[in-house]
This record gives C-alpha cells, structure tokens and sequence, in this order.
C-alpha cells in the first residue's frame, strides 16, 4: 500500500505584458503566476 502526505504540486509561470516594451520589463522585473496542477492530497 502507498501512503502520501500533503502532496501537491505547483507551477510559476512568468507572466509578461505583449509586445516588445513588456519582454523588456520582463527581463528586471518578472511576475508569476502559480498554477496549482495537482490539489493538496492526504
């Protein structure tokens, strides 16, 4: 049998604004968006 604790999983993906000025401010100045994939599990 298997037993898990607490086990999730949670991605940050950079955000960025479009076009050549947004690539710019995403170079110094990164944003994240966290995207849960797998909920938390007991």
């Amino acid at each position: 049998m298997i037993h898990v604790r607490d086990l999730q999983k949670t991605y940050r993906i950079p955000e960025k604004d479009p076009g050549l000025m947004g690539s710019v401010r995403a170079l110094f100045k990164r944003q994240y968006v966290d995207r849960h994939a797998l909920a938390p599990i007991s």
